[in-house]
């Protein structure tokens, strides 16, 4: 609010407005709503499992759908990099997921 010098009300009209903005846009370009749970086939709260449990649930899901083994192929140093990133807000330890 002080880097825009507006005061709260201001704030949040133009909160509002893009907000409105961005949903007018993203049904203009893709013909759906943001946020539409049934344009989707999965969500996945990644912050219950951590990153690495949650590449791994969905591995393991598109292995018993499509049949898909893994990701041999993936340039491991681009993983390396994802590692990296998502320990640093990393979800608590939790029990490992289980088929």
């Amino acid at each position: 609010m002080r880097e825009h010098n507006l005061g709260k009300t201001e704030a949040e009209l133009l909160i509002t407005k893009s907000d409105e903005d961005l949903h007018a846009r993203y049904k203009q370009v893709t013909g759906t709503y943001r946020g539409d749970r049934h344009n989707r086939h999965m969500l996945i709260d990644s912050s219950l499992l951590g990153a690495e449990r949650t590449a791994d649930l969905i591995e393991r899901l598109a292995f018993a759908h499509f049949g898909i083994a893994g990701a041999e192929d993936v340039d491991t140093s681009t993983v390396e990099t994802a590692k990296a990133a998502a320990s640093l807000s990393a979800a608590p330890d939790l029990p490992p997921v289980t088929a």
